[in-house]
């Protein structure tokens, strides 16, 4: 924003932005510090009060799934109105990914939300997932109901393999 400042009343500019981070935000350690406390969406969830689309990436390296688990779920526990389409990708925008139906859906969302068009899109299904490569499925919520937890252990066949996921624990 043009007329922005930061806390110290310095103009907010590239430069201060670029430095601020560099300087506050622990990347040096990986520890999280007060300036990601500060920028934690989750502490507020129950505050929010707009309808929220969300759109994540499995493959996300920025903002990880169990980041998205606990706000997913805390919006739904404050009864926000609320869409998630969940990706096989990273960090991205669905557009190219399956351009069509997310530009009716956006549109359609935001013509509900903001003009109040009541044209069903909060009677379809809430969560949108790519199951596998451009194979889409619907769903009621997420996690997918009916779904549960499952234990994994990683196991290797010898003392210097990969190891393969299994059932059970044990083994080499």
């Amino acid at each position: 924003h043009p007329g922005a400042v930061l806390p110290d009343r310095r103009p907010l500019c590239n430069a201060a932005v670029n430095n601020d981070f560099n300087t506050l935000d622990g990347d040096e350690t990986g520890d999280r510090n007060a300036f990601w406390e500060d920028r934690n969406y989750r502490k507020d969830v129950s505050h929010v009060q707009a309808a929220v689309f969300a759109v994540h990436g499995f493959q996300d390296d920025n903002v990880k799934m169990d980041q998205l688990w606990p706000w997913w779920n805390g919006l739904k526990a404050a009864g926000v109105p609320r869409k998630l389409w969940l990706l096989r990708s990273g960090h991205t925008d669905p557009f190219d990914a399956r351009r069509d139906v997310w530009v009716d859906t956006l549109h359609r969302w935001f013509d509900h939300w903001l003009y109040g068009v009541d044209n069903g899109i909060m009677s379809e299904p809430a969560v949108t997932i790519e199951d596998d490569k451009d194979v889409w499925g619907e769903y009621a919520d997420w996690p997918i109901p009916g779904t549960s937890d499952v234990d994994v252990f990683l196991q290797a066949t010898t003392a210097d393999a990969a190891g393969v996921l299994r059932g059970t624990s044990g083994g080499p």
